[in-house]
């Protein structure tokens, strides 16, 4: 698998790296790897992909806070789908009759329709239970893995001699 430097992370996200260190930082951002003083933070594939949602997520007015937040929760979640079943991930915002001490669901859609738990578990339905009572948010994670992947072998094939973070 193919790593990358937080600049080049930061680069293919459309990241400004200094918004990902402050978001690092200030713990809004708290699933990006762990790095040691004066080394640079390494992303793999789907590490980049969540500073992609990350970063439309900023753009889109969203805080930092609130961006990392969801990020993340979507990073955990398709960190599952290790077979890469998963077209589109949905992350659902908090309904009101939902207790404050559970988290809203973030459910992985395969292409048949049918949602990815975990482990090769599947069901259908579940995404009615939430849709008609909350808004959510969909993100390709089956396409931004796929353009993250082109992106990274391009950078593989085509280095610029010299260059470093």
């Amino acid at each position: 698998m193919i790593r990358a430097r937080a600049k080049l992370s930061c680069q293919l996200a459309g990241l400004e790296p200094q918004k990902l260190n402050e978001a690092a930082m200030h713990q809004h951002l708290p699933c990006v790897p762990e790095t040691k003083p004066g080394a640079a933070r390494i992303f793999d594939r789907d590490g980049i992909v969540m500073l992609k949602i990350f970063s439309t997520l900023l753009k889109q007015g969203m805080s930092s806070i609130e961006a990392g937040k969801i990020a993340c929760a979507v990073h955990s979640k398709f960190q599952l789908d290790y077979k890469e079943l998963v077209n589109h991930l949905r992350y659902y915002f908090k309904p009101d009759f939902y207790p404050d001490d559970i988290d809203p669901p973030v459910l992985m859609f395969m292409d048949d329709g049918n949602v990815f738990i975990s482990n090769d578990v599947t069901a259908r339905g579940i995404d009615s239970l939430f849709s008609a009572s909350t808004s959510y948010l969909n993100f390709p994670i089956r396409a931004l893995r796929v353009e993250t992947d082109k992106q990274l072998q391009w950078h593989q094939d085509n280095p610029v001699l010299g260059e470093s973070d």
